[in-house]
């Protein structure tokens, strides 16, 4: 355990023959949780919670050996879907949703290898969907 100067408690990790192993623990200086999740070998791995300084979960990230890899979501502080997609070996991969604070999708598109392929789309408030150009 660490803590910060004011003495409030600032991360519990525990290790295991100077390795990062099993679950850990972050907070804010206000004494909030920030993130928690587990470590094997020394890497982030499976599911970790990121948390607004006031309590609301802000993201999970999925991890394998230390990268970001699977189903990620994004939060705003309401709790409101921001942001969604996938990670492939730390890169995102595949489809990505983005929303705008009331939940409603505002654009839409692919990532091949962490850079944006293929079609990308923006919706208007009626939902409609207008091709986006995108520059290389």
């Amino acid at each position: 355990m660490y803590y910060y100067p004011n003495g409030k408690l600032q991360g519990r990790e525990y290790w295991e023959e100077g390795v990062l192993m099993d679950s850990a623990f972050y907070f804010y200086q206000n004494g909030a949780l920030e993130k928690k999740g587990v470590y094997e070998d020394g890497q982030y791995s499976g599911c970790w919670l990121y948390y607004y300084e006031q309590g609301t979960l802000f993201r999970f990230v999925n991890y394998l050996k230390g990268l970001p890899e699977g189903k990620t979501k994004v939060l705003n502080e309401n709790g409101i879907r921001v942001q969604e997609g996938f990670y492939k070996k730390g890169m995102e991969d595949g489809e990505w949703k983005f929303y705008n604070d009331e939940g409603n999708l505002t654009m839409s598109g692919a990532y091949t290898e962490g850079k944006r392929s293929g079609i990308w789309y923006r919706y208007d408030r009626k939902g409609n969907k207008k091709t986006m150009r995108l520059k290389n």
